[in-house]
């Protein structure tokens, strides 16, 4: 019987086979390693950019919208329609050619706004984009405005527009009532420098609310964000607007405005707030705003790297994604 013969170190591996395992498994793991974090990083940017540029679509939207009915009331325009006011407290200069859009250029610290400092604001008036058909014509020019019903939510001492596409009278409602399925507004005098209008109204004229609306970035908390004080019927004390943040991550606000030096209705040049003398002349305006992510790590990451130039000026450098963001918005109540 033949006996099975083994051969000395046939079985195992040694300690060179092992080691060399081992350095092997090593550089997998590394590779495997990069692989994920390059992954993480790429997904970490990327999600940073699809945010920055929805915050950066929507406050352009926002803001365009605004600027873009500066002197809005109704069918009329300001300088083709006679306005009259007797609102008290409401003198011609809140509402005119020359202060439908106004701003100011790199603002100080402890402005009015409580915006950042360097930034610029801009301030839009206007009557508000929802208004109210009269439900049966005036009887006279003192007589109560009727309507079907309150949906502006006008309360006493509001200011309103009631305006058609010839005249515009600018007034204070002095009580707001409801009886026989109209709603009444008054404008008696106390709050008004006269209870007449300029004229007996018919069913074809809309009842606005007075708007201004002020754009402005400030910085809460460390962070700088877009906000927007909109004051709607002059209102104080506890009815009063206070300025609500609309975007986040709004570093910076840069504005120019285009100026119709040659009576055309188009812009000839685009200057800064600072540089205008006649605010009637501005037909459009040129929106520049710098955002930045929430990320703080975005492109912290090796070969990631930003370098970005806002209103001629470096913008930071400290891991977060910045994106600029421009349009130029044409006031339609100054177009032909």
């Amino acid at each position: 019987m033949k006996q099975a013969v083994y051969k000395q170190g046939a079985g195992g591996f040694g300690l060179v086979e092992l080691m060399i395992a081992l350095v092997i498994g090593l550089l997998l793991s590394a590779v495997a390693i990069q692989v994920f974090l390059s992954s993480k990083n790429t997904y970490r940017l990327q999600d940073s950019i699809a945010r920055l540029q929805e915050n950066g679509r929507f406050a352009i939207h926002y803001l365009s919208t605004d600027i873009r009915m500066a002197g809005y009331m109704g069918c009329g325009r300001i300088d083709s329609s006679s306005v009259n006011i007797v609102a008290d407290d409401f003198s011609q200069s809140e509402f005119n050619n020359q202060t439908l859009v106004s701003g100011a250029e790199n603002v100080a610290a402890g402005n009015a706004w409580g915006a950042a400092p360097g930034t610029d604001v801009i301030v839009i008036r206007r009557g508000s984009p929802a208004s109210a058909r009269l439900a049966g014509n005036l009887a006279n020019s003192n007589a109560n405005i009727q309507l079907h019903d309150n949906s502006l939510g006008i309360i006493p001492n509001d200011v309103l527009f009631l305006s058609d596409c010839v005249s515009t009278d600018i007034f204070r409602a002095t009580n707001v009532s409801q009886g026989g399925g109209k709603v009444a507004i008054a404008h008696a005098q106390g709050v008004n420098s006269s209870p007449h209008l300029s004229k007996a109204y018919g069913m074809d004229a809309e009842l606005m609310m007075f708007e201004r609306v002020s754009f402005f970035v400030r910085e809460t908390n460390g962070r700088r964000a877009l906000f927007v004080h909109r004051q709607i019927g002059e209102r104080t004390g506890s009815a009063a607007a206070v300025p609500v943040e609309l975007v986040d991550g709004v570093e910076d606000m840069q504005l120019e405005y285009g100026v119709d030096n040659t009576a055309n209705n188009l812009a000839d040049v685009y200057v800064t707030a600072s540089s205008i003398a006649d605010w009637s002349s501005v037909v459009s305006v040129r929106l520049n705003l710098l955002l930045h992510g929430s990320d703080a790590t975005a492109t912290s990451g090796p070969g990631m790297t930003q370098a970005i130039t806002f209103n001629d000026a470096a913008a930071a450098s400290d891991g977060r994604l910045r994106q600029a963001f421009s349009t130029v918005i044409a006031l339609r109540n100054r177009l032909p």
